[in-house]
């Protein structure tokens, strides 16, 4: 399927191109402060300006320009948060919890974190020691929210289940 509906249309979106492509690499490096990023995201922004180009053809020439530069913005910041929130990902498996060290090993409640599945010490650290909430714990898990909600409802049962089985009394209402 042909991306435009005739040679003239062709035409019109190559003018447009070479009129806006300096404006639109400047407009994308200001953003990303990087030269591949802005001409990946200049790159993307007329691949989606081309695909409904037909569109916006027949707005004046300088609504055009200025649609190339708002679409060229957004898909810069689109691409900078995606960035950011690959970089703080990795940041987030970085601080996943490690278990103390033998010495600290010697409350009841140390004791019961450590019986607990490597999956349950690292969703209670991202909520309880990091204090992030379910969208972050998602993000940084790569799940669902309500899945995130979930094991952090199990992981307590479970650190609950295990103090108590040490001899340690919980309320009714601590933990779960």
């Amino acid at each position: 399927m042909p991306m435009f509906a005739s040679q003239q249309e062709a035409a019109l979106f190559e003018r447009m191109y070479l009129e806006t492509k300096a404006r639109a690499y400047q407009t994308a490096y200001n953003v990303l402060h990087s030269r591949e990023s802005a001409e990946d995201a200049v790159s993307e922004s007329y691949f989606r300006i081309a695909q409904i180009f037909s569109r916006i053809s027949c707005l004046p020439e300088r609504r055009q320009h200025a649609y190339v530069l708002i679409t060229v913005r957004n898909t810069a910041l689109n691409l900078l948060r995606s960035e950011q929130k690959y970089r703080g990902e990795l940041e987030y498996i970085d601080e996943i919890y490690t278990p103390p060290a033998e010495s600290e090993a010697d409350s009841p409640v140390t004791a019961a974190v450590l019986r607990l599945s490597e999956s349950d010490r690292q969703i209670l650290y991202l909520r309880f020691e990091l204090e992030l909430d379910y969208r972050e714990i998602s993000t940084a898990m790569h799940i669902s929210r309500a899945a995130a909600r979930q094991r952090v409802r199990l992981a307590k049962k479970h650190l609950k289940q295990n103090l108590e089985e040490s001899g340690y009394e919980t309320d009714q209402r601590s933990l779960v």
